[in-house]
């Protein structure tokens, strides 16, 4: 099996990257955009659900002394209320 970032110089063409024997420094902006297109679409789909619940708690040891990180997190995966607002406030404005 290959490893991410011999896969990622694979699919990216290498551009932008640094490649060391622990792996890669920084992320292919294309790889970024996907990364963020997957997150928005789970997010949405698992906030407010056991499933969030899940993630928020295999997450949170990263952010639990960042604040507004803390905040955030908790908001995206525990309520599915805040998506609710965030959606009805974006359809209410007028062009």
């Amino acid at each position: 099996m290959k490893k991410a970032y011999e896969v990622r110089q694979t699919v990216c063409g290498g551009e932008g990257e640094i490649e060391t024997e622990a792996g890669p420094q920084a992320l292919h902006p294309v790889e970024i955009d996907i990364r963020l297109a997957i997150a928005d679409y789970l997010i949405r789909r698992i906030a407010g659900t056991g499933a969030g619940k899940e993630v928020f708690d295999a997450l949170i040891p990263r952010y639990e002394s960042r604040f507004p990180h803390h905040k955030i997190l908790s908001n995206y995966l525990l309520t599915q209320e805040y998506f609710d607002a965030v959606d009805d406030s974006s359809t209410s404005e007028t062009p």
